[in-house]
């Protein structure tokens, strides 16, 4: 079989960059025999990744973003964008892929914008795939140019299923049922945004140890808040567990009754695929409320609560519900990611 390559242009943010290692990890099952190539930039999460598959590597194009800077950055991303359009042709030429992901960030924007113009003498596909509720500025802008798909229904967009890493589906085969009233829950605080979120859950624990004393806790806090929440625990004289990071998460996930997260859309198609009750607290400071609007398209309205109106009436309305929730995309795929494999 001819070796095949595939172009995944964008990054930055794990919700940009999984997504496109997701679709990777597909490719490489339908052409085992090819390789897949990350364009992106070096401060983005696609520049630290270490990829266990050496089919996979990473190349980088200059490119700044323009949002939220000044005049003179703005000048001086304009500048990146049109060189990194010219640096990012001179490596679509050399590879000559069968496929163009874009996943979005402005990483994405300079090879996206190369891959339209290149293919028509090419002949490559180029589409771009959005993984939240309302597309970001630079997804917005190349949807006009190339086939655009979402999981969320938006104008200009097709709906698709969106690809899970195979770590993820793996674990998820075979799940047990879960336990409802929940006997263990899990917090995932997450790394951006998750202060708002430990703040809170913090606020509830003398009422959960006086009202659910048995329930089992296991809460993922990030970085900056492991210490406060460490503590809050053990003032409280709550054993639960709770760590920064894991590369386990998924395990966790798995042993879990109830979890309670943000409702970034990678983690949430990872939460469908578990099959487990959420509930979500999104991210007041996302973009355009997206994590809102991602939640409200998989799950009950009573099973997501603002951040400001979580509190522990709230959270006990959630755990003596008379059966769990369990989030699933309401509207259904007009596309399967794997008919553009083909």
């Amino acid at each position: 079989m001819k070796k095949q390559v595939l172009v995944v242009a964008g990054g930055g943010t794990g919700g940009h960059f999984f997504c496109g290692l997701a679709f990777a990890e597909k490719f490489l099952v339908k052409f085992p025999q090819s390789e897949v190539v990350f364009i992106g930039v070096r401060r983005g999460i696609e520049g630290r990744h270490r990829f266990n598959d050496k089919r996979m590597k990473v190349e980088f194009v200059y490119s700044l973003g323009f949002k939220n800077v000044g005049i003179s950055q703005r000048i001086q991303a304009l500048f990146a964008f049109f060189f990194g359009i010219f640096k990012a042709a001179a490596k679509l030429l050399r590879l000559r892929p069968r496929i163009v992901l874009g996943v979005g960030g402005y990483a994405s924007a300079s090879t996206m914008i190369a891959a339209a113009i290149l293919k028509p003498f090419l002949g490559f596909k180029v589409f771009l795939m959005e993984q939240n509720s309302v597309p970001g500025l630079t997804n917005k802008v190349l949807s006009k140019f190339v086939m655009a798909y979402s999981p969320f229904p938006y104008p200009g967009f097709k709906t698709i299923e969106l690809p899970i890493r195979d770590e993820v589906e793996k674990l998820a085969e075979d799940m047990p049922l879960a336990q409802w009233p929940p006997q263990k829950i899990l917090i995932l605080g997450g790394s951006q945004g998750a202060a708002g979120l430990n703040k809170a859950w913090i606020k509830v624990l003398e009422s959960i140890k006086v009202e659910y004393p048995n329930l089992k806790i296991v809460h993922q806090t990030g970085e900056q808040s492991y210490q406060n929440v460490r503590a809050a625990y053990q003032g409280f004289e709550i054993a639960a567990e709770t760590f920064a990071f894991s590369s386990e998460i998924g395990k966790y996930i798995r042993e879990a009754d109830l979890v309670i997260s943000r409702a970034g859309a990678l983690s949430i198609f990872e939460l469908i695929c578990f099959q487990r009750p959420t509930l979500f607290v999104p991210f007041p400071g996302a973009a355009d409320n997206h994590q809102f609007k991602n939640a409200d398209a998989v799950q009950k309205m009573s099973w997501i609560i603002a951040e400001p109106g979580f509190n522990f009436d709230s959270l006990k309305r959630v755990l003596n519900s008379p059966e769990a929730s369990i989030p699933a995309q309401k509207q259904k795929p007009s596309i399967s990611w794997r008919s553009l494999i083909q």
